[in-house]
């Protein structure tokens, strides 16, 4: 869900009237925001019923420490790309990270499930 919403925001960049540009980014990120809320609710659901308690604390800080890392990397694009001009290409780079994330995720678990239905 959050990728289609995000494919709305990456299109914004091919259409011509300004108006109709900006209604489809805002209108697009904005669902795919209530994707990635449901997402991280879903997510947290599974990573409590599925890592053993004792490894959660070490689980959750590298998770933390990857979200904190690639916000900075966000920032660092902002500076490198900051002429309004070249809000596009921040636009490309986030709709490829969410891109690449998504195939990561569920090559993931396709071979989790893979992994299961062999034994």
């Amino acid at each position: 869900m959050q990728f289609a919403c995000l494919c709305i925001s990456f299109l914004s960049i091919f259409v011509h009237d300004t108006n109709m540009s900006l209604i489809m980014l805002v209108v697009g990120v904005c669902a795919s925001r209530v994707g990635l809320w449901s997402f991280d609710l879903a997510f947290t659901q599974l990573y409590q019923q599925t890592i053993p308690e004792q490894f959660r604390g070490v689980v959750g800080g590298v998770q933390e420490s990857l979200n904190a890392f690639f916000e900075v990397c966000t920032f660092l694009l902002g500076l490198l790309f900051s002429d309004p001009n070249d809000f596009d290409i921040l636009i490309q780079v986030g709709f490829c990270s969410v891109a690449a994330a998504m195939f990561c995720f569920w090559f993931g678990i396709y071979l989790r499930q893979g992994s299961i239905e062999s034994r």
